[in-house]
């Protein structure tokens, strides 16, 4: 959707130098898409390593690692 969105507004056009004509579009929208990633992901996997390790798990902690995913994703 953000790419698309990104192709209408005539966002594609730049290409990244040195890059072999890479699109700023297309890296943006990968951006958007590893974050929106790590939003979903993170909640679950803390919740799943709690369950697999007989801990109880807490609301508060479920973004507990969440910065650490992000350049992961």
């Amino acid at each position: 959707a953000v790419y698309t969105r990104e192709k209408e507004l005539g966002w594609d056009e730049f290409r990244i130098p040195g890059t072999g004509g890479l699109a700023l579009a297309t890296v943006f929208a990968g951006l958007c898409g590893s974050s929106a990633r790590a939003v979903i992901e993170s909640p679950i996997e803390y919740a799943k390593v709690k369950r697999q390790t007989g801990q109880t798990w807490h609301f508060n902690e479920v973004y507990q690692g969440f910065f650490m995913q992000l350049p992961r994703t």
